[in-house]
């Protein structure tokens, strides 16, 4: 179930992803970031792909089914930006593994906030800081 319901994050991740390509990689992965936080609203999500996968699958597990789902489409967004010029080039695997932890924290922070909306725009703003930061000089 686990492995069901984190691609089908993945492709609702890639389609809200999609809808801003044109306007440029920092686009992409905000639209990405707001659909991932969106979507963590929902109980359902909160609970197995949160809570729940990490404790009976295990952290190892859990972690390696969400990278397979997430971690390409985070690779290809930065070689994209890395290729028109709009993401410093750098080394691309430890950096989109940094940038899941970014959306998971973002997603744990929101689900336990007393205030989600607060929150939810508190991690928007996050977000978009650490992905700025990925532009050139």
């Amino acid at each position: 179930m686990l492995d069901d319901v984190e691609a089908d994050v993945s492709r609702q991740l890639a389609e809200a992803a999609g809808a801003a390509a044109e306007a440029g990689f920092v686009a992409v992965m905000m639209s990405a970031v707001e659909a991932w936080l969106e979507l963590c609203d929902r109980p359902d999500i909160q609970r197995i792909l949160l809570v729940d996968g990490p404790s009976v699958v295990g952290w190892a597990r859990w972690r390696e089914i969400c990278q397979r789902h997430v971690l390409g489409f985070i690779q290809t967004a930065l070689e994209q930006g890395m290729a028109t010029g709009e993401v410093r080039r750098q080394p691309i695997v430890p950096l989109s593994h940094a940038l899941i932890a970014v959306a998971d924290e973002a997603a744990m922070y929101v689900a336990a906030a007393a205030d989600p909306a607060v929150a939810r725009a508190e991690m928007v703003h996050v977000a978009r800081q650490f992905i700025t930061a990925l532009r050139p000089v």
